[in-house]
C-alpha cells in the first residue's frame, strides 16, 4: 500500500510543478487539476482499503435511524394535529352537527305544518262543498214541497171550479126542465127548485118538487147572485 501511496504522491508533485512552472494556464486550470488529483488520490484509497464497506455499513445504520427517525416525528405531529383537531374541532363539528340536524328538524316540522295545514284547507273546502250541495239539495226538497203543495192546491181548485161549473150545469138543466114543465111554473118558488136530495125527506118523491130545507140550501148555494138578486126582489114585493 505504501508503494502506491508514494507513486501517486511523486506523481502529483510532478504535475503540480510542471503545471506551477508553466505560465499559460491560470489560477482556475490549476484549480482543478488540484481537485482532480485529489480525488485520484481519494479514490486509489478507497479502492485500496476495504474502509468503504464499514462507510457503507456506517451510512446504513444512519440511513435506518434517520427513517424510524423521521417516522417518529411523522407520527408524533400527527398526534399532535389529531389531538388538536380533536380538542379544537370536534366541539366545532358536534356544533354543526347539532345546528344541521335542528335546522333539518325545523325544515320537516315547516313541511309537515305545510301538509297539514293543506289537509286541513282541502278539508274545509271539502265541507264546505258538501255543505253547499246538502244545502242545495235541501232547497231542492223545499222547492219540490211547495211545488207538490202547490200543485196540490191547484188540482183541488180545478176540481173545486170542476164541481162547481158541473153544480151549475145540473142546476141550469133542472131549471131548463123546470121551466119547460108548465105545472112548476105555478109553484114557489120561482124559479123552481131541484128535486131534494134526502130520500128521508117528505119531499123526496113528490112531483111537481116542493120547497124544502134541502132544496132551497142546494137552490142558495148553486144560484149564488142571482138567487140573492131573487130574494132581495121577493123582499121588496112582499114589503
Amino acid at each position: 500500500m505504501r508503494p502506491v501511496q508514494s507513486a501517486t504522491s511523486n506523481t502529483t508533485t510532478g504535475v503540480l510543478a510542471a503545471r506551477l512552472t508553466t505560465n499559460e494556464l491560470d489560477y482556475w486550470k490549476l484549480l482543478r487539476d488540484i481537485l482532480g488529483g485529489v480525488g485520484q488520490a481519494i479514490a486509489v484509497v478507497w479502492k485500496a482499503s476495504r474502509i468503504g464497506d464499514f462507510l457503507l455499513f456506517i451510512l446504513s445504520i444512519c440511513l435506518f435511524i434517520f427513517k424510524w427517525y423521521i417516522i417518529v416525528v411523522v407520527i408524533v405531529i400527527g398526534i399532535r394535529i389529531i389531538g388538536r383537531v380533536g380538542y379544537w374541532g370536534l366541539p366545532q363539528l358536534w356544533k354543526i352537527y347539532r345546528e344541521s340536524r335542528r335546522r333539518k328538524f325545523e325544515e320537516q316540522w315547516r313541511n309537515d305544518e305545510i301538509k297539514r295545514r293543506a289537509a286541513r284547507l282541502a278539508e274545509l273546502r271539502a265541507k264546505k262543498v258538501a255543505d253547499a250541495a246538502t244545502l242545495e239539495a235541501a232547497k231542492l226538497q223545499q222547492a219540490r214541497r211547495e211545488q207538490d203543495i202547490k200543485d196540490k192546491l191547484q188540482r183541488e181548485e180545478v176540481m173545486r171550479q170542476t164541481k162547481l161549473k158541473a153544480d151549475y150545469k145540473r142546476w141550469e138543466m133542472e131549471c131548463d126542465i123546470a121551466f119547460r114543465d108548465k105545472a112548476s111554473m105555478t109553484k114557489f118558488p120561482f124559479p123552481p127548485l131541484p128535486r131534494c136530495t134526502d130520500p128521508n125527506c117528505s119531499a123526496f118523491t113528490k112531483l111537481p118538487v116542493p120547497a124544502c130545507q134541502h132544496n132551497v140550501k142546494q137552490f142558495f148555494k148553486g144560484s149564488g147572485v142571482f138567487s140573492m138578486e131573487f130574494l132581495y126582489a121577493s123582499q121588496i114585493n112582499g114589503q
